[in-house]
Parts: C-alpha cells; structure tokens; sequence
C-alpha cells in the first residue's frame, strides 16, 4: 500500500496495524517513496533463546580440529637459545 504523508498522518494506528499483519506500507513524499513500514520479528522466549545458544555451541565444538597448542605454534619464533630469531 502506497499512502501519503499527509494521510499516513491520520492513519497512523491503522497502518502499524497493516504492517504488523505483513502487508507493505510506503509512505510517498511528493510522489517518492521515503519510508517502508515493516513489522519487527518478535523476539525468541528464554526457552527457544537457550536452545539457540546451546546449539550454536554444539555446531562449534563439532568445527574445532585437533593439532598444535599455542604453546607449540611459538617455538618456531624462537631459537634453540630461547630468543627471538
């Protein structure tokens, strides 16, 4: 739905109400278009955000790869005498 400013003014209540309902609401200044209304997601309950959180921690441990500690990765910027080469 294409509105103007001056009526999007008026209509203000009802337009949110639209948007919120998943139709697209523009707002034209002078003919152009100048705002897209768009309903915000709603936010994740702490149950579902939990379960996020400890999935993205699963999928992570399953990436990391054995080798080399830190530890091991800095002996090649030393020398035999323990100074920097």
């Amino acid at each position: 739905m294409n509105i103007s400013m001056t009526d999007a003014r008026r209509r203000l209540n009802d337009l949110v109400h639209r948007a919120e309902a998943g139709e697209e609401i523009v707002i034209m200044r002078r003919g152009r278009a100048v705002v897209r209304f768009e309903a915000v997601p709603p936010s994740l309950d702490v149950k579902s955000r939990k379960a996020l959180i400890d999935a993205v921690r699963t999928s992570g441990a399953k990436q990391i790869k054995a080798g080399k500690n830190a530890a091991e990765n800095q002996d090649i910027l030393y020398g035999e005498d323990g100074m920097p080469e």
